[in-house]
């Protein structure tokens, strides 16, 4: 039992001075008998955990306990041995405590051994008590700060080393989740469809209650939560799966959820994609609003700066096909040929692997122009156009090189089957009527061709020569015809305005 002091009023007024400074840094105060094993609290200290100051004044080492959160649980009792080893007199640590109310409050308790039995043991501490919450939470939204900065300096990286959204967006998709405390996440991209409205597709989703790892999916229909956060742009927060006393709208394959947060990603304030979070323990906050927003902005960015790439690719794309391409056919074009003709004949010479090419000339094109007028000859090229796309080997390149002139590549080919290829292709046209109009009729084709000859063929253009001779002698024939370069062709073919024959050409 401690002595009485023997100056009460001094005693009263340290006592009265304790008390202030104590109210002034508002520190509530606790007393525990090690032999009891009760706590006793004063009104302070009640009054930070949320309960009245009259009907707790003591408490239970289990019971405290039953407050304290299991994660520092270990915490209180590290210090409990630590006294009883005698290691020190004074401790110091933080906690977490429940308040009444459910949510946990970060405490710092201050320690001190006062008394001890008479064989050393202890017998009572006293100490104090610190509600430190703003300071911890200042200290954790520091923390995920700095980890928020790592994560986009990490998705930056990603981005500008392969220029892949989805792979910068997974990159952070983890770490995102853990900094957030959610279970569902979603990174979405806001793309124009078919029709021109938008769509959002989503190159990174994890529902972790639903389904493990990653899922891509595309929401062409945005008539639900994930749909308004782009329509509306605005963020849209969902709390005890309610959003304005109505059920929200979830897209296809996700589960309704306890709460959910759609933050829109923006470039220019233009919505560009969405950052989709939810199945969080706690309610979202303000606090997790402005953590995400440096994250949404640099999304944003990226985004923008990927549609630029695309732009410019699609563009430079546009430019080497109408460079390369025949507008009317969509085959290649002159130019293109003769490119991709010197390519085959350099890995021809280097392999020694067969060759053929074939020079193709629409019959009496010239009067079905003037008879039916140029529609009907535009339509007549794109029929014999699309029966070289079908007849054709991949490996094949078919050329509009003039007029009605065309021109077959085909490689790792012998004689013998590429000009049974290049019947089929006659065969084909000479069978397939053409519907122009009111109008029904039937065009031929008359072909050369010559085998890639290593004694006398070291250009293309020489193959090409003879090619016509063979196209030249085909005419002379008759047309709708395959011939075959031979020693003796030397005379080119040109169809004059008076060679007016209609070969096979019929009306139906």
């Amino acid at each position: 039992m401690l002595a009485m002091n023997a100056h009460p009023e001094a005693d009263r007024i340290t006592q009265e001075r304790l008390q202030l400074a104590l109210e002034s840094a508002q520190m509530g105060t606790w007393d525990f008998d090690f032999q009891n094993q009760d706590r006793v609290i004063n009104h302070r200290t009640a009054s930070m955990l949320g309960f009245d100051p009259d009907d707790v004044t003591q408490t239970t080492v289990d019971s405290w306990l039953s407050l304290v959160h299991p994660e520092d649980r270990h915490k209180i009792v590290e210090a409990t041995q630590i006294y009883r080893k005698g290691l020190s007199d004074i401790i110091s640590i933080e906690y977490r405590v429940r308040h009444r109310l459910g949510h946990y409050i970060w405490v710092q308790s201050y320690g001190k051994l006062v008394e001890r039995d008479h064989r050393g043991r202890p017998k009572r501490v006293v100490g104090t008590l610190r509600d430190i919450t703003e300071q911890k939470q200042r200290e954790v939204v520091q923390q995920k700060q700095r980890q928020l900065l790592d994560l986009i300096n990490q998705a930056h990286a990603t981005f500008l080393i392969n220029h892949d959204i989805k792979d910068a967006c997974e990159a952070l998709f983890a770490p995102l989740l853990r900094l957030s405390e959610c279970q569902f996440g979603l990174i979405g991209v806001v793309r124009p469809n078919e029709q021109g409205a938008p769509s959002l597709v989503v190159p990174t989703m994890s529902i972790s209650t639903q389904a493990h790892g990653h899922q891509s999916c595309e929401y062409l229909d945005l008539n639900n939560l994930f749909g308004r956060v782009v329509s509306a742009n605005e963020t849209i927060v969902v709390q005890d799966g309610l959003q304005h006393g109505v059920r929200p709208i979830w897209p296809e394959g996700v589960q309704p959820m306890s709460n959910f947060l759609g933050l829109p990603i923006r470039f220019d304030n233009e919505v560009v994609g969405l950052i989709g979070l939810g199945e969080r323990a706690q309610d979202f906050d303000q606090a997790i609003l402005d953590l995400l927003m440096p994250l949404a902005s640099t999304l944003g960015t990226l985004i923008h700066a990927r549609r630029q790439e695309e732009a410019r690719m699609e563009a430079e794309q546009e430019w080497l096909r109408l460079a390369t391409e025949d507008t009317l056919t969509g085959l290649p074009n002159r130019r293109h040929f003769f490119d991709v003709a010197e390519t085959c004949l350099l890995q021809t010479r280097r392999y020694g692997n067969p060759m053929t090419v074939a020079l193709l000339d629409l019959d009496n094109f010239k009067q079905i122009n003037d008879t039916y007028g140029h529609s009907t000859g535009d339509e007549v090229l794109r029929v014999l156009a699309d029966i070289l796309r079908q007849a054709l080997r991949d490996s094949d390149t078919p050329a509009r090189i003039g007029g009605e002139e065309f021109a077959v590549i085909l490689t790792s080919t012998s004689l013998e089957d590429s000009v049974n290829a290049l019947e089929r292709i006659r065969a084909t046209l000479s069978l397939t009527p053409i519907h122009v109009d009111k109008r029904t009729l039937h065009a031929t084709v008359s072909i050369g061709a010559v085998q890639w000859d290593p004694d006398t063929h070291e250009h293309v253009h020489g193959m090409l020569q003879q090619a016509d001779a063979a196209l030249y002698r085909a005419k002379r024939r008759g047309r709708n015809r395959v011939e075959v370069h031979q020693p003796f062709d030397t005379e080119p073919f040109n169809e004059t305005p008076q060679d007016t024959g209609w070969g096979l050409l019929g009306l139906a």
